[in-house]
């Protein structure tokens, strides 16, 4: 079996315990958690993993769900519903990517506690029986750092465990996506091996 797969096999051992589920035996910790991994090679099959386990548990099965939020469909989705892309593509040829960033985390508030990512995966998690997915991470960067939607949704996300499927490596301090890119220090997410 190779490393991958061990790591899949820990992790749904993981998923069904109940000081995991609970977020007990932490001291006094949050229950989120960084799954790194190496993108180049095991993206599509960690896409492959997630779906699994989404459509696994149910609550009246397994006591739980598992709550998938891809970042980048959200953020999609957010735009889309505000109808403001076709003025990206404008904004793309005029000021380049740096100008769609700016647009976006503007409109979004992505710099702001209360902003519509967060919020809206606040609104559609039922803080109980769930585990929390977070994924699209290197699909949405760098539009989107990874150490602000954790910093922020930890205020808001704090009764379920979250997983972050991270694209690059996490030393328990810093979060470095793609293994090139040192996207923040994030110190209170517990590394899944």
């Amino acid at each position: 079996m190779d490393t991958l797969n061990k790591r899949f096999t820990k992790l749904k051992a993981r998923l069904t315990d109940e000081k995991f589920l609970h977020n007990r035996g932490l001291s006094n910790e949050l229950g989120y958690y960084i799954f790194p991994y190496d993108a180049k090679k095991e993206e599509l099959k960690i896409r492959e993993y997630i779906k699994e386990l989404v459509n696994k548990y149910t609550v009246v099965q397994d006591g739980f769900k598992v709550r998938e939020f891809n970042l980048y469909n959200i953020v999609m989705d957010i735009v889309a519903e505000e109808g403001f892309q076709d003025g990206l593509e404008e904004i793309e040829e005029e000021y380049g990517i740096g100008g769609v960033i700016s647009q976006v985390a503007e409109s979004l508030g992505l710099d702001e506690d209360d902003n519509e990512i967060v919020n809206y995966i606040d609104d559609n998690t039922t803080k109980n029986n769930e585990v929390v997915f977070l994924t699209g991470v290197g699909q949405i960067f760098p539009l989107l750092r990874s150490h602000k939607i954790l910093n922020i949704l930890q205020q808001k996300l704090d009764k379920v465990p979250l997983i972050m499927f991270f694209p690059g490596s996490y030393s328990g301090r810093s979060l470095d996506i793609f293994n090139v890119v040192h996207d923040d220090n994030y110190y209170r997410a517990f590394k899944l091996d």
